[in-house]
């Protein structure tokens, strides 16, 4: 019997190769095999591709994983992807496909500043980071006499609300200091101010 070891590339491809084997004796005779033998891929790295590294509230994170086997081979498998935002509270986790656009609507409240995504297939995991800016609006709208400012923005809302009124030849300057949180809603009776 005859037994040969060898030790493949570590960046050898994944799949169908084949091995040649050839043998001669003294007397001239030769013989030629060939040899199918197949390598398994051997996820080694994954990685991140961030479209919009920067996304506003309102808007949608757009992310594709992507897994590597030796020879930086692209592999088809499932991931799973987490996102955390500034305090680290998980907000979306999704299993998906790896190489396909995912997208992750970011809500229109969200605390701006630094998230994270994390990625796990095959053993492997990566985080990567992405930025939610900020957005300092409100919406005002008028009830009756009732002005109401609700801050529809991600952050606080402190600049101050400033108001002309004009009736019965009077001309009235209303302004008002804000505090608004994200959601959060301020009443001005106008007929009240106004007198």
């Amino acid at each position: 019997g005859f037994s040969y070891e060898t030790t493949l590339k570590n960046d050898i491809k994944s799949g169908p190769h084949n091995v040649i084997l050839k043998a001669i004796d003294k007397t001239g005779n030769h013989q030629e095999l060939t040899l199918e033998f197949i390598v398994d891929p051997i996820p080694n790295t994954i990685s991140t591709e961030i479209e919009n590294n920067r996304v506003m509230p309102s808007e949608s994170l757009k992310v594709k994983v992507l897994l590597y086997v030796q020879a930086n081979n692209l592999i088809q498998d499932k991931v799973s992807i987490e996102i955390y935002d500034v305090k680290g509270k998980k907000r979306f986790s999704q299993l998906t496909d790896t190489n396909t656009l995912v997208e992750f609507p970011i809500d229109q409240f969200a605390v701006s500043g630094k998230w994270t995504i994390k990625s796990y297939s095959k053993g492997l995991s990566r985080e990567d980071a992405f930025y939610v800016g900020e957005v300092s609006t409100v919406d005002v709208s008028l009830e009756g006499s009732i002005l109401i400012i609700r801050n529809i923005g991600n952050n606080k809302y402190e600049n101050p609300i400033s108001v002309s009124l004009e009736g019965g030849g009077n001309l009235y300057k209303i302004v008002k200091k804000t505090s608004l949180s994200s959601n959060q809603i301020m009443e001005i009776d106008l007929a009240k101010e106004a007198t």
